[in-house]
């Protein structure tokens, strides 16, 4: 049995209900946020475009990295297929879109475009929010560009680099409502983000980690993510991981 099968199955074991949930801050999240209806134009718009590149007959150049950030070789991806990989699900876009309503981000820094899903979710979520957006492949990132456009989606701060090369610079210059960060990177990645990131943010700075369980060592990654001094309150949406750092909250984690 995959580790994904396994940890789905343990989710569903051990979330909570509503019903359960002494933190006012939580439920509330629960019964105002995270249960609401989506607008149905958003998810039409969110299903359009993920239709269009699972459709698409566009093969992209994708750039093969070494160590210092240079470029080695490139890799012809179908667009279908990197969508197949690193796509949303309808349910996970369900929990942006939520999220994105009911917090009313105004400042979202997206950690690895890929195709621009999660950065049309949020925009169409909230079309007034400052959006900014790094990928590594300056190919995947001109063909995001063009197909974002296309779906109308303007308005995007794109940033061609590595993240380790551009996160550190952002936040020392910026604050996000929001750190998103993306699937396509590994799990040593994602924990490194993360140590780069938690001395930085504000209070009310929430980070959002894209598929927690999609491996043994990625769970392994978001527990030591949860159990840092600096995290207070983690949800575990299975789809997604959620860390806040607000100082008024008693240290708790929850699977909803």
């Amino acid at each position: 049995m995959s580790h994904t099968i396994t940890a789905y199955i343990n989710y569903w074991i051990n979330k909570r209900t509503k019903y359960s949930i002494h933190s006012p801050f939580v439920y509330k999240l629960i019964t105002s946020g995270l249960q609401q209806p989506v607008d149905k134009n958003k998810l039409i718009k969110f299903k359009r475009y993920r239709r269009n590149l699972v459709n698409s007959k566009d093969v992209i150049s994708v750039e093969n990295l070494d160590t210092d950030s240079q470029v080695l070789n490139t890799t012809p991806k179908p667009v279908k297929k990197i969508t197949g990989i690193n796509g949303n699900s309808q349910a996970k876009a369900k929990l942006i879109f939520n999220l994105s309503d009911y917090f009313k981000f105004n400042s979202i820094l997206v950690l690895g475009s890929s195709l621009g899903i999660n950065t049309l979710i949020f925009k169409t979520a909230l079309p007034q929010a400052r959006i900014t957006t790094i990928e590594s492949c300056k190919n995947t990132l001109a063909f995001t560009r063009k197909k974002l456009k296309k779906a109308n989606i303007n308005n995007i701060e794109f940033i061609h680099g590595t993240v380790d090369e551009h996160l550190l610079p952002l936040l020392d210059t910026q604050t996000f409502d929001v750190i998103y960060t993306s699937k396509q990177h590994t799990e040593t990645e994602t924990l490194n983000y993360f140590n780069t990131i938690k001395p930085l943010v504000q209070n009310d700075t929430l980070l959002i980690f894209d598929d927690i369980h999609r491996s043994q060592d990625m769970t392994k990654i978001w527990n030591k993510i949860i159990s840092d001094s600096c995290v207070s309150v983690s949800i575990d949406l299975f789809y997604l991981g959620l860390v806040f750092f607000k100082k008024e909250l008693s240290k708790q984690h929850f699977r909803l």
